[in-house]
């Protein structure tokens, strides 16, 4: 009888160990792999949608550019690094979802008035290496991005929405502004040595014939804006003081009394020295500040003046009329002297005054900012 020594049986048991380790390394080999590549696809996949979503919320209201952005930024997203990230679900799900002002998104809270969120999902699905031989083929990754679409930091300081060509006029040397200037029809800049801080934008022409502008901000042909601000009489009800029909005090270094007012016809304040600090005068008809060295500052909403139906006219000399003055459906004229802080809405706007500093209202803007929320 042939003799098996202790060493030839041990030799076989680690045989068999070895096998039944190897396969257990090479299960091992595929998880990490395999997991790896998830976890590098989920953090394309997080990229991507984060992109696409704040390229999209820069184009909202507008969903149908928003959606045509977020397919090209995922489509862009896409090169290079071997991840073929897809918008949508499988169940048909277009993967763009847009929540409008003062609707809820889902553990973020509810949205301003003036602020849209936008919600992109993608997914991506990653072929395995090792784990095919456990009879797994592939994965698939979701995720999604949000991000919203904000008021700017930047104010309006002046707006015009006629379409004329002459729908902004700037006269005076030294003129500086911090703000935005829009006019939906053209811009004159007639003065000499004006600086603007922030953009000017036009949507027909603008005239500067002295070439000493500096425009900081930079200065462009850009599309129509909607008003920076869309208030309505009701707004600023209940009102302190109502008064039925045409109002015109001349008395010199009349006080008014703080609140709003509300003027059922034309105003006119032909005594000097007018102060009517926090008060916001609201008229059908036109406004006009014919004394010397008023001084206006705003009691609700930030509004000093509000015509509904007609023009303003703020052209006293020494004057100092802070707030919004707002003509939708008219003219201002403005005549500015020192520092203000200032927003010119109207149909059209006409700038007076050497070395004024103006800045514009905040609040007002109509430069959006977006940012991510998740």
């Amino acid at each position: 009888m042939s003799k098996v020594s202790w060493w030839s049986r041990r030799k076989g048991v680690v045989i068999a160990i070895a096998a039944v380790a190897l396969i257990a390394l090479l299960g091992m080999a595929a998880l990490a792999i395999d997991v790896g590549q998830l976890c590098v696809a989920a953090q394309v996949c997080q990229d991507t949608v984060d992109a696409a979503a704040l390229a999209a919320a820069s184009q909202l209201p507008d969903l149908t550019k928003a959606g045509a952005e977020a397919g090209l930024y995922v489509a862009a997203n896409n090169e290079g690094h071997g991840f073929q990230v897809e918008l949508g679900l499988e169940d048909g799900f277009s993967g763009v979802v847009h929540y409008g002002p003062g609707e809820t998104v889902p553990s973020y809270g509810q949205l301003d008035s003036k602020t849209h969120a936008l919600e992109v999902t993608g997914q991506v699905e990653v072929a395995y290496a090792f784990a095919k031989i456990f009879g797994l083929e592939s994965g698939l990754i979701t995720r999604s991005g949000t991000a919203i679409q904000e008021p700017g930091d930047i104010p309006t300081t002046i707006f015009a929405d006629s379409e004329t060509e002459h729908s902004i006029v700037f006269s005076g040397d030294g003129l500086e502004v911090t703000g935005l200037v829009h006019s939906n029809g053209g811009i004159d800049v007639t003065g000499n040595n004006a600086m603007f801080h922030n953009p000017v934008e036009y949507f027909n022409v603008l005239r500067d014939p002295s070439g000493t502008t500096t425009y900081q901000g930079g200065c462009e042909q850009h599309e129509k804006r909607e008003w920076p601000i869309d208030y309505t009489a009701s707004d600023f009800e209940p009102y302190d003081y109502i008064i039925d029909g045409d109002w015109e005090p001349t008395t010199a270094n009349l006080t008014l009394a703080p609140g709003n007012y509300f003027v059922n016809g034309n105003v006119k304040f032909r005594g000097d020295y007018l102060v009517a600090e926090d008060c916001t005068i609201v008229a059908t008809g036109n406004i006009h500040l014919a004394g010397n060295a008023p001084r206006f500052s705003p009691h609700d909403k930030d509004v000093s003046l509000y015509s509904l139906q007609g023009n303003i006219s703020a052209t006293a000399s020494g004057g100092e009329v802070d707030g919004i003055l707002f003509a939708p459906n008219g003219h201002i004229d403005y005549l500015g002297g020192g520092q203000r802080v200032v927003s010119l809405i109207a149909q059209t706007v006409s700038f007076y005054g050497d070395d004024i500093n103006i800045t514009g209202v905040p609040g007002t803007s109509l430069l959006s900012k977006v940012r991510l929320i998740k």
